[in-house]
């Protein structure tokens, strides 16, 4: 940045801080622990609608703001929980706000409402009041983590540290397709809770063009400068796209940034993290740990307790399923892997893909039912789907050492098909002792999209073709009784859109036919800890 533009920048700061603080705002005339009239004055002359938590003995604090679209009331009972989750009443403020033009805030709607601004305008009226040591922190998850990047791009000068938790930067194309196929119950999911704009995406016809819309709109993080502690679970929706935020911050952020990001990976899924039942099976050694991670983060950034080990964390920590315990790395991908070819042996294998006849979705990288989803989300066993004839089925036994995946696997498939497209759904599980399938991660492609979805390719009837389903990544031992195995299927539904076999991108009932796939060979290409 040039002299210049810093100095641009510093005047800019300034006038926003001038601004906002010229307006009236109400100051405690006694000390009030709970505040939840508040309203927050923005630079367009708004409010947006506050709770405010204060510790109980008069001071000065660091405070924790939640931006959320949410309803801020929805927090009203955990705020009364004092030693649980990330309050601490006695050491923190908290301010939880309403986004613009949401519940609270919706006389403050705006056609184009900038976040980052209203993120901005919140810390720095935080920092100017007296109960305000002049550090601010901000913690949320999903779109209170994403919003939390936009607040840190504009540079808001009293912001201390973020803790974004299953959010990634920005909007990206893997947001809503997967290799062509349309994301069909999680942009559902995303109606349902609120964010009504995403239904227009529904109207897309070639997924071609999302892909270079949304080219330059997504870890954008070059403004970003300030310490971040990302947090999620490798049963996330979105864990592939936070992987990528957390490198970009090392790789293009502000020089504090680069230095101190963080990243957190439990065995979560989103509406669960630090929890300890994830689906249909249990994490008790990892519970709370998101909890604690993030308060330890808060002490050393914002109460300045710099001996209470967290200068001493990795950059990365994973863990590792099935092994019980927490994986470190200096490295931002995590720790070294070796790729490992595994064939999936067996004669060539036929099934059906009937769009009247889906094979459906079974828990997984879903929202839950608390965001709004009819879906199961997390493990889950896969064996009613193993017994239809519409599924090929491959287990591999990990031999004498055990299988210590970390990382994506990959799994390709030489296949034909009767129609002009296909769709290869696969389910990556754990076979335990019992008997029982649990999905580790699923995933999708096209045959369309055999090269990538940035064109798509004609598709012969009876002509040999090869495509690659990335998987997301995982972190798994399979040993000690278990074996690996991996579902092919025409669907996976409504996880994902039907597949009309007629060449088009989007699903039509009333010109979609069924196809019949022959898959003639396949091979994983696993990344196993060295």
């Amino acid at each position: 940045m040039s002299a210049d533009a810093a100095m641009r920048r510093t005047v800019q700061a300034i006038a926003v801080a001038l601004a906002i603080l010229s307006i009236a705002t109400p100051a405690f005339s006694q000390w009030q622990e709970t505040n939840s009239d508040a309203r927050i004055p923005m630079r367009d002359g708004q409010h947006l609608a506050a709770d405010i938590y204060l510790p109980p003995a008069a001071g000065e604090y660091p405070t924790i703001l939640i931006q959320t679209p949410y309803n801020r009331t929805n927090f009203r009972v955990a705020a009364r929980w004092n030693g649980r989750g990330i309050i601490d009443r006695d050491r923190y403020a908290y301010v939880v706000l309403d986004w613009r033009g949401y519940f609270g805030s919706k006389p403050a709607r705006t056609r184009r409402p900038n976040r980052g601004q209203d993120g901005y305008d919140a810390v720095e009226w935080i920092a100017a009041q007296e109960w305000s040591d002049g550090k601010v922190g901000t913690w949320g998850a999903s779109a209170l983590g994403k919003v939390q990047f936009m607040t840190a791009k504009e540079q808001p000068p009293h912001l201390a540290c973020c803790v974004p938790i299953v959010a990634a930067e920005g909007q990206a194309y893997e947001d809503f397709f997967m290799d062509g196929v349309y994301r069909k119950a999680h942009l559902e999911s995303l109606v349902r809770v609120g964010f009504g704009g995403f239904s227009a995406l529904s109207q897309i016809r070639q997924s071609t063009a999302l892909l270079r819309l949304l080219a330059n709109s997504f870890d954008q993080v070059a403004s970003v400068n300030v310490p971040i502690l990302m947090i999620t679970g490798w049963y996330d929706h979105a864990a592939a796209r936070q992987l990528d935020t957390f490198e970009a911050l090392h790789d293009s952020s502000g020089p504090v940034t680069q230095e101190n990001a963080n990243i957190l990976i439990g065995p979560w899924h989103h509406s669960a993290i630090g929890k300890s039942v994830q689906g249909a099976l249990e994490y008790p050694s990892a519970e709370g740990e998101s909890d604690r991670a993030a308060l330890a983060f808060f002490d050393y950034w914002m109460r300045g307790e710099k001996d209470n080990g967290w200068a001493d964390q990795p950059k990365f920590r994973g863990w590792q399923i099935n092994e019980g315990a927490w994986i470190d790395s200096a490295n931002l991908g995590g720790p070294d892997t070796t790729e490992r070819v595994i064939a999936l042996d067996g004669p060539a294998r036929t099934i059906i893909s009937d769009p009247a006849k889906p094979v459906p979705t079974i828990g997984g990288a879903n929202l839950d039912r608390r965001s709004g989803s009819q879906l199961l989300a997390g493990p889950h066993d896969q064996s009613e789907l193993e017994a239809r004839d519409d599924v090929a089925v491959y287990s591999i036994d990990p031999g004498d050492e055990p299988l210590r995946i970390h990382g994506s696997v990959r799994v390709e498939l030489t296949f034909e098909t009767t129609q002009r497209d296909a769709t290869f759904a696969a389910r990556m599980c754990d076979v335990h002792p019992d008997g029982r399938s649990m999905l580790i991660v699923d995933g999708v492609t096209r045959a369309k999209y055999r090269e990538g979805p940035g064109a798509a390719l004609a598709v012969q009837p009876g002509q040999t073709y090869t495509a690659t389903i990335t998987l997301p990544p995982a972190a798994i031992t399979i040993g000690d009784g278990h074996q690996l195995r991996v579902l092919i299927a025409g669907s996976n539904y409504p996880r994902f859109e039907l597949n009309p076999h007629t060449g088009d991108d989007r699903f039509d009932p009333d010109t979609a036919v069924a196809a019949t796939y022959t898959i003639h060979s396949g091979k994983l290409i696993v990344p196993v800890l060295d």
